[in-house]
């Protein structure tokens, strides 16, 4: 699919989240014979509408980079860290109109095919969108002192938020500028801040996020199956 607009991807790599477990942030940990990094980076270039990647790490890294992939490096936050990577695609040639795809790192399942849905959704929503899954089961609220049921959270209208997640380039940087030192959980988040409407576009479930030492086992089954380089070194 060719979008009328120029599409460039921040690939959010910076954070240091430990849950998944190991001795590397998650996004840097190795499965199915690549880093988790590097199965998200391919999903991005495997769309060719996409122009170019910026990887926003937390440290220098000398195996990044090509003609379509540069690097820069993160802010103390998440959010800081896709605006270093948006200012550093205005350097590389991203324009106010331009769409920007925001992909978390530590999500290297992401079908080829979502993607596309939601630049073709995008092109037709002027707040931008994000791929999303409804919520199955039923939620449950805990009492925070005893980690007891408090209530039923009823799940009717309620969606998980995933990556990539699509806005127009100057509207997600001043979203995201104007939300500084505010708890800003998504990019999808920072926009609704400033009164948009985000369209949710439904997304695949094998679109995991590593966050749990048993999600390595997930994501290796599903990259082994759909990847042919899986499991090469």
């Amino acid at each position: 699919m060719k979008t009328n607009r120029p599409v460039w991807a921040v690939l959010a790599a910076a954070g240091q989240g430990q849950r998944a477990g190991g001795a590397l942030p998650k996004q840097f940990q190795w499965i199915a014979g690549q880093r988790v990094l590097d199965w998200s980076l391919q999903a991005l270039l495997a769309v060719d509408s996409v122009e170019g990647v910026m990887v926003v790490l937390p440290s220098p890294d000398s195996t990044l980079g090509s003609a379509r992939v540069q690097t820069c490096l993160g802010g103390a936050t998440r959010a800081e860290s896709v605006l270093n990577g948006l200012y550093a695609l205005h350097g590389w040639g991203a324009r106010p109109d331009d769409l920007i795809l925001v992909h978390d790192a530590a999500r290297p399942c992401v079908p080829a095919q979502d993607i596309l849905r939601l630049l073709e959704a995008v092109e037709q929503h002027q707040d931008g969108g994000l791929l999303a899954v409804a919520l199955r089961d039923t939620l449950k609220q805990a009492d925070e002192n005893t980690e007891s049921v408090a209530r039923t959270v009823p799940r009717a209208g309620l969606w998980q938020a995933l990556t990539p997640q699509c806005f127009p380039f100057q509207r997600l940087v001043s979203a995201l500028e104007q939300s500084a030192g505010e708890q800003v959980t998504d990019e999808s988040d920072a926009m609704e801040r400033l009164g948009a409407k985000p369209v949710l576009v439904p997304g695949s479930s094998a679109n995991i996020k590593l966050t749990y030492p048993g999600d390595h086992a997930l994501l290796e089954a599903w990259l082994s199956r759909h990847q042919p380089n899986a499991g090469k070194d």
